[in-house]
């Protein structure tokens, strides 16, 4: 009778452990960098991978199941967004936050007919972009910022997608009708 609970109580350790060992995986940011977006993991481009930060990498380094359940609890318990934003814990800086995520998944999905767009200055990759930045009441300023400035936010077609949304970023941050529109 007792075996069968010690069974059981293995067979729960190792499924538990597990979850918590990709939790542990999937919270936490190191330094390593990615070249293209990975639809598998949501990478962008230029993001750091996911391994090795937040308090619970404080607490241990070990890489056993143990210390992945400890690590996982840890991060779950208290994430390491704060290490994240703010480059402590063990945390690589990130490049690019949350909110700027999705307008930079979408430059990578789309980036050559989103390149098409900005040089003419119109079409429905700029508009729905545009959107992504938050800049929908301004869509017509943002057209005409991002044909006007098309060389320097693509650099001549040589810019991946984050330096396109970088670029871009940059150009809205100089433009005080676009500043005061959009959301980045």
């Amino acid at each position: 009778m007792n075996l069968k609970f010690l069974a059981l109580g293995l067979v729960v350790s190792a499924t538990v452990g597990a979850s918590f060992q990709s939790i542990a995986f999937a919270d936490s940011y190191g330094s390593k960098k990615s070249s293209s977006y990975n639809s598998e993991n949501g990478g962008v481009p230029g993001e750091p991978d996911t391994d090795g930060c937040g308090l619970g990498w404080q607490v241990t380094r070990d890489r056993t199941l143990f210390a992945s359940m400890i690590r996982g609890t840890t991060n779950a318990t208290i994430p390491p967004s704060f290490g994240m934003t703010t480059g402590t814990l063990g945390c690589a800086k990130l490049p690019v936050s949350e909110n700027e995520r999705e307008a930079v998944k979408y430059a990578d999905a789309n980036l050559d007919s989103l390149s098409v767009d900005m040089a003419a200055g119109k079409g429905e990759y700029l508009q729905a972009f545009a959107q992504t930045l938050g800049c929908g009441g301004a869509s017509d300023s943002f057209s005409r910022m991002a044909q006007a400035h098309y060389d320097a936010i693509t650099k001549s077609g040589q810019a991946n997608a984050l330096e396109v949304y970088q670029n871009v970023k940059r150009e809205i941050q100089a433009d005080p009708v676009l500043a005061a529109s959009c959301g980045v």
